[in-house]
């Protein structure tokens, strides 16, 4: 489960940015479900959060931040020495921030222990890292410190003494530009593998703002004999086919249209390295009034069909593995009551058994009629082009009051300043 997630210095982002799924202090008596941790410092959590804000406010920006912190866990240990940090960008509208290095944190549970992590770098260096451990179920819930990192000196770093395996070997393989604990989880450790699982394989972002891809969906349904919980989430969705097949096929000259408009060495090129892969088709069954059924490509269907099943994938691993699901725009092509049937099941304990989490960024009011004070996040640019986090809960206002219409009519900041046309 996630706690927080923190940035400063990152791109639209300058000072230190927080976005938490900590419930609120409120004593309103909530319907849905909380997320209950174990830990004094954050107790329960929320399971579902809505970013909000203008275009430019920073919402992709939060996301590509959470995709770069867990793809440079994962695969820091890689780069080469010297090797540039590219997906690095600091705040380019101060003198003081451009030469300072960006930073990155999250909070979260896994594995009985609430774990909070991050480091600073910059496009040649990680400066800082740190790794703090609580453990559950003691009566004085105190973070230990599993590892600090030596800016200047990587083998004078402060590993826990009582953490099993080959730390100097950690340390020595721990370049300029590498993480170390993504060097120690790849190299056995097995009390770093806890964090480190946990950004690599329970949190999952999807930053592709307009229709996602329905690969990994097909994929589940192939692989993971998933099709009877997809299909039952569709249908939950209220989608108008009775079954999907997935079909994988190895591409051949004769499935590519066009070649011959294109010059010989392009078309020669593509056919060398298209040729002999793998290729999924997915399709939908639909009844017809005489009786029996007729097949269609899923590309016939609607946008908005299509990025409810390419999100089918992703819901139903969340759930099974217990993870936390970020995604970039989730209203493209879906419908508001599409959308509000994904957060409740969310929020339904029956379904969501796991203490799994949605958080997505939005320009659908319609859902804030159905989110509590707390789950509604909202960003901003301020004068200088920096971006700014805002709880709804943070300003007044009383239980019942219509947050939709507030928001619109601007009583809580975060919507365009768009002027109107005469």
């Amino acid at each position: 489960m996630l706690i927080q997630f923190s940035i400063e210095n990152y791109r639209s982002i300058k000072e230190r940015q927080t976005l938490s799924m900590v419930t609120s202090t409120s004593k309103i008596e909530r319907s849905r479900c909380l997320l209950h941790t174990g830990f004094k410092a954050a107790p329960t959590l929320l399971e579902v959060t809505a970013i909000y804000g203008p275009n430019g406010s920073g919402k992709s920006t939060l996301i590509n931040a959470m995709d770069f912190f867990q793809d440079f866990v994962m695969d820091s240990h890689k780069l080469q020495p010297g090797e540039s940090i590219d997906a690095i960008s600091p705040f380019l509208f101060s003198k003081k921030t451009t030469t300072q290095p960006s930073t990155f944190e999250a909070a979260f549970v896994k594995d009985n222990f609430l774990f909070q992590y991050g480091f600073t770098a910059d496009s040649k260096k990680v400066h800082d890292e740190w790794l703090y451990a609580t453990p559950a179920g003691k009566q004085k819930q105190k973070p230990q410190t599993w590892f600090k990192r030596n800016s200047k000196d990587i083998k004078q770093s402060i590993i826990k003494r009582e953490l099993k395996g080959a730390k100097e070997a950690w340390k020595e393989g721990t370049g300029e530009n590498h993480l170390f604990l993504s060097v120690a989880a790849n190299r056995q450790s097995e009390d770093f593998k806890k964090p480190f699982n946990w950004i690599k394989s329970n949190l999952r972002v999807l930053t592709t703002p307009g229709r996602l891809h329905y690969g990994y969906t097909a994929k589940q349904i192939l692989q993971n004999k998933r099709k009877e919980n997809i299909l039952s989430l569709m249908k939950d969705l209220d989608l108008f086919f009775d079954d999907v097949s997935v079909v994988e096929k190895t591409l051949a000259e004769s499935d590519f249209k066009g070649l011959e408009k294109l010059p010989p060495s392009v078309k020669e090129e593509l056919l060398k390295e298209m040729l002999g892969k793998k290729h999924t088709e997915v399709f939908t069954r639909h009844k017809i009034e005489e009786g029996g059924h007729c097949t269609l490509p899923l590309e016939s269907e609607s946008a908005g069909t299509q990025q409810l099943f390419a999100l089918a994938g992703p819901i139903i691993d969340v759930f099974e593995g217990g993870s936390t699901l970020v995604v970039d725009e989730i209203h493209n092509s879906l419908h508001p009551l599409a959308l509000k049937k994904i957060i409740s099941l969310f929020q339904d304990k029956e379904v969501n058994k796991k203490k799994s989490q949605l958080i997505f960024t939005t320009h659908d009011t319609n859902a804030m009629n159905y989110l509590e004070r707390d789950q509604i996040w909202l960003l901003e640019k301020r004068k200088f082009g920096n971006t700014t986090f805002s709880a709804l809960s943070e300003f007044k206002g009383r239980p019942d009051e219509a947050i939709e219409k507030r928001y619109l009519g601007g009583r809580y900041g975060a919507i365009p300043n768009i002027e109107s046309i005469s």
